[in-house]
């Protein structure tokens, strides 16, 4: 991303975005992959300050479609409609300690607070962070294990805050605040 920002716009623009709300490192990340519509218009228009401009002279709202998208109640809606499907058997307060296959199966063990568990089952979602996928899938398929186990992950912590209204002298009129990483606090930004 040095190339097509500079070191300057990315450091002290880009930077904060990528490192606060995308959770990523600027130095690591993919343009395509964190700023999909900056990296069209480069593409469109041969240069990223070509495009910027010719988009802010046609008025022109985005340079591609946007791919992003939930669900009405949130991710939540997923898990709870497989939950009821049928064929489905939702176990919850479970953690999985060991998968073994077995055939065209597999076996699961796990523990849960009433003691420990074994289900079969013909298929397996794995839906946890990529470190406990790997320690999972090691006795399974020790290079798919390394793979997921290369995977970094950005150092980030949310903490949300309440107040109330009352606390504010005047409405709270703002979206929040990103901070270039060189400024060597330890808050990468704000939403209000």
């Amino acid at each position: 991303m040095n190339r097509r920002l500079g070191s300057e716009v990315l450091e002290k623009a880009m930077g904060p975005f990528i490192t606060g709300p995308l959770a990523s490192d600027p130095d690591l990340a993919s343009a395509l992959a964190t700023l999909p519509r900056l990296t069209a218009l480069e593409k469109r228009y041969g240069s990223l300050t070509l495009g910027v401009l010719l988009h802010k002279v046609l008025r022109r709202r985005t340079a591609i479609e946007t791919e992003a998208y939930s669900f009405r109640g949130g991710m939540a809606t997923l898990i709870d409609t497989l939950a009821r499907s049928d064929g489905v058997h939702f176990h919850s307060q479970r953690s999985v300690t060991e998968l073994i296959p077995r055939g065209n199966a597999w076996t699961i063990h796990a523990t849960s607070p009433q003691g420990e568990h074994s289900v079969r089952a013909k298929q397996v979602v794995l839906c946890v962070p990529a470190d406990v996928a790997a320690s999972l899938l090691e006795p399974v398929d020790d290079d798919l294990a390394k793979l997921l186990s290369g995977i970094e992950y950005a150092p980030i912590s949310v903490v949300h805050t309440g107040f109330p209204e009352q606390a504010f002298s005047r409405p709270l009129n703002g979206a929040g605040f990103l901070v270039p990483r060189g400024e060597g606090g330890a808050v990468t930004g704000t939403r209000t």
